[in-house]
């Protein structure tokens, strides 16, 4: 979702817009099933504005749901003030990635804001990005084909009607059936909006150790340095 012009798409919705306010909150919907049948790894991505409230808690920047109880949601600021990915699994089993740090509320009006997610099945790992740096990782407890049920994809709604609907622009929203490198993520963030990564690293190997999507000798050389630093035992990565 995104817009070669470089318009935005914005949402008008009030400080306190409920999420289900009979149809009058404006929301995008994508298709369903859109993140179930990327396979066991996907990368989102979104770079957006907001013309947050004073604040602006559990707004719904994105939610991929079948209820209330059963959802895959991330929002820009939480009741901790800091971006908060979510995933509960029917009524239980909730699962959460959170940002160390608050999304500035300053200039935020005019300001472009960068959260990517990405999820690794074969290896067990979640992790969160905020402008283009790994601000968080933890254990992939769920799958997303065989759990998640994605019947209602959405941008700027939440199934709760006590939750307010996002509140803001959206630059560009991308998916990814594969989990996409730190560095590929750094270098989507710095091309923008409506820029793709030249050659994206997608299945980064184990020992990649310099982060350019290949094992070469250069790797062979950090990994040989560090393990004379550490008294010839294997000690990093």
């Amino acid at each position: 979702l995104g817009n070669p012009s470089k318009r935005q798409l914005y949402l008008k919705n009030g400080p306190t817009t409920p999420s289900s306010g009979g149809g009058k909150c404006s929301y995008i919907e994508l298709p369903s099933g859109l993140i179930s049948s990327a396979g066991n790894q996907a990368t989102l991505m979104l770079w957006f504005t907001w013309k947050a409230t004073t604040d602006p808690v559990w707004q719904g920047l994105l939610n991929f749901n079948n209820g209330v109880n059963h959802y895959l949601a991330l929002t820009p600021r939480s009741d901790s003030r800091t971006p908060r990915f979510a995933y509960r699994l029917n009524a239980q089993n909730q699962w959460f990635l959170f940002s160390p740090e608050s999304i500035p509320l300053e200039n935020r009006s005019i300001t472009e804001y960068f959260l990517a997610i990405t999820w690794n099945e074969e290896i067990g790992l979640t992790k969160m990005y905020v402008n283009g740096l790994e601000v968080s990782a933890n254990k992939t407890m769920f799958s997303w084909t065989t759990d998640l049920s994605d019947v209602n994809n959405w941008l700027g709604r939440n199934p709760a009607s006590s939750d307010p609907s996002f509140w803001g622009a959206y630059n560009e929203f991308r998916v990814y059936d594969t989990a996409l490198s730190p560095p590929t993520i750094l270098e989507a963030y710095l091309l923008g909006p409506d820029i793709l990564p030249n050659n994206p690293c997608v299945n980064q190997p184990e020992m990649d150790l310099d982060n350019d999507c290949r094992v070469d000798l250069n790797d062979l050389l950090m990994l040989s340095t560090e393990w004379l630093k550490c008294g010839l035992t294997f000690c990093g990565y």
